[in-house]
């Protein structure tokens, strides 16, 4: 029992470190590695030699197929591309379990030391981060000694002896056995390390080792779907064609582990080396036989689109892509609270759209408020979980987009607020018909708010893009706007004292909507300033 504890502890710090080497570098260059997916991704082969690299340096393939399906959910990266991506990561992840399956061990001290050693010594966020680095790749190396030394001890065990020979006899029950362990582990490296440790204390033989390794490539992909839940249909076809061509890569080859297991045994080669490049070998494969055909891939899972449900109002309220898990990955955390905004955003334009509408028809003044409950709700998990986030160590960059998406989302709060206490309110307690309204003063209203619907879509573009020439377009609106309406109000007097009845009747009416839309405008333009600010100070 204590050998299997110790087994037990060895295996969680593999995990451990595994895990403290990708997070390290995440935090460490946070978007440098989503800017280099953006540049080199332009044809399936550049794509996939950034899966390879950037997966051996993650030490995770999942990792980096999380990163591409954000892109490819945010369509700044195509789906077929982010596929030769995911493949690609499968293969680098493959060749840091040949890397680190090496007699390496000794230099574990080494490493934790200097790990400890930089991350002690300096403030920097990024030399910290390189020494979590170090110091997970230290755990990573320590972890496998004990691991070593562990199964040494297991050898004498007849219950363990009799378990690993039953995985010898049933293949299948092997590949079983390797999918669990990957699921359980939630990685797929540290997994077959764990295989080649087995296999390098003749725990294992080499076909129950084959088999343990298709096993882990039958589960490998899921772990990448799971974290790529949120992003949408569009985000999951990448990891799930992933998951399906690795699925069916195992199967296929599932059949024939013990023959293959039989010709590599003689080329002499030892049992861990075998192992790992079996799963290497297995990933290359996969590669040369799917990168050809990633488009139609692509194009046939996503044929396979579910339903969406249909959600009622208080699911409307709820976030949807705000998770917890998220925040030790602020880029990816930030991603997610821009598209609950979005969400936000989408109620507001509705609102919008319908305000005119609903001082002809009441009814839609209940529909009207019902979404500012939305952008309400929405508004109130967004800040809290923004708040969540810069208490991480955040870029400025970083900062800059958390304070943007604060404020934008603030303004969207007051938006809601004035079409629901304010226009709401006029409309409710007045039926508003054409024909009451001079014609150039209906017009006018008309006009201004199909132009406030417009700057609501612009605003909406400077967010996303923080597109600088967008942000100075939009406060030139603003100036605009703000003439229109001083415009507009000047005639509605000029018509007042020409003794207008119509005029007359509709002042007070006339002057309160006009006086909303300008407010709103105001808010909409504040999007602007987080965008140039930065680059005004520059």
């Amino acid at each position: 029992m204590q050998t299997l504890l110790a087994l037990l502890g060895a295996v969680a710090l593999l995990v451990w470190g595994v895990r403290t080497v990708r997070t390290a570098l995440e935090r460490a260059f946070p978007s440098q590695l989503e800017r280099a997916l953006g540049k080199v991704a332009g044809n399936r082969f550049s794509a996939l030699l950034f899966g390879v690299g950037t997966a051996a340096a993650l030490q995770s393939g999942t990792a980096v197929v999380t990163m591409v399906s954000g892109f490819v959910s945010r369509g700044k990266l195509a789906v077929a591309l982010g596929l030769a991506a995911a493949l690609g990561s499968d293969v680098g992840s493959a060749v840091a379990a040949v890397v680190l399956s090496q007699d390496v061990s000794a230099l574990s001290p080494f490493l934790i030391m200097v790990g400890v050693a930089v991350f002690m010594i300096t403030s920097s966020k990024t030399h910290r981060n390189l020494g979590r680095f170090a110091l997970g790749l230290g755990f990573v190396l320590l972890a496998l000694s004990l691991i070593s030394g562990a199964t040494q001890e297991l050898k004498s065990s007849e219950t363990v002896g009799l378990i690993l020979t039953a995985l010898g006899e049933d293949l299948a029950l092997a590949v079983l056995m390797g999918a669990v362990l990957t699921v359980a582990t939630y990685s797929s490296l540290a997994t077959v390390l764990l295989v080649a440790s087995f296999a390098a204390q003749g725990l294992i033989g080499i076909e129950a080792g084959f088999a343990l390794v298709l096993g882990v490539n039958l589960a490998s992909g899921a772990p990448a779907l799971i974290a790529s839940w949120g992003e949408g249909w569009e985000g999951r076809v990448t990891p799930l064609a992933n998951l399906v061509l690795r699925m069916a890569g195992a199967v296929a080859l599932a059949p024939f582990a013990r023959q293959l297991a039989r010709l590599v045994g003689e080329l002499g080669l030892p049992a861990e080396t075998s192992v790992v490049l079996f799963h290497l070998s297995f990933n290359a494969l996969l590669v040369l036989v799917c990168l050809p055909f990633v488009e139609t891939i692509c194009k046939g899972v996503a044929r396979v689109r579910p339903m969406e449900p249909v959600t009622d109002q208080t699911d409307a309220r709820a976030p949807i892509y705000l998770r917890e898990a998220d925040l030790e990955r602020p880029e990816r955390a930030l991603a997610n609270c821009s598209r609950e905004v979005l969400r936000a955003a989408e109620a507001v334009h509705q609102m919008l759209n319908d305000t005119i509408e609903a001082f002809r028809d009441k009814r839609l003044i209940r529909v009207i408020r019902q979404r500012d409950e939305i952008v309400d709700s929405l508004h109130r998990e967004v800040i809290l979980f923004v708040a969540m986030i810069t208490r991480e160590r955040l870029t400025a960059e970083q900062a800059a987009r958390a304070g943007a998406i604060f404020e934008f989302s603030t303004n969207l709060e007051h938006i809601g607020d004035i079409v629901d206490h304010n226009l709401m309110d006029l409309a409710g307690n007045r039926k508003l018909a054409e024909e009451e309204f001079s014609p150039e003063g209906w017009a006018e209203i008309l006009r201004l708010h199909e132009e406030l619907v417009g700057n609501f879509k612009l605003a909406l573009d400077v967010f996303l893009t923080e597109d600088g020439e967008l942000a100075e377009q939009l406060l030139i609106e603003k100036r605009r706007y703000r003439e229109r309406v001083e415009e507009s109000n000047r005639q509605h007097f000029q018509r007042l004292n020409e003794g207008r009845v119509e005029s007359m009747n509709t002042s007070v009416l006339h002057l309160d909507i006009l006086r909303d839309f300008r407010r709103i405008n105001s808010h909409l333009s504040t999007a602007a300033y987080p965008v140039l600010e930065p680059r005004r100070g520059s």
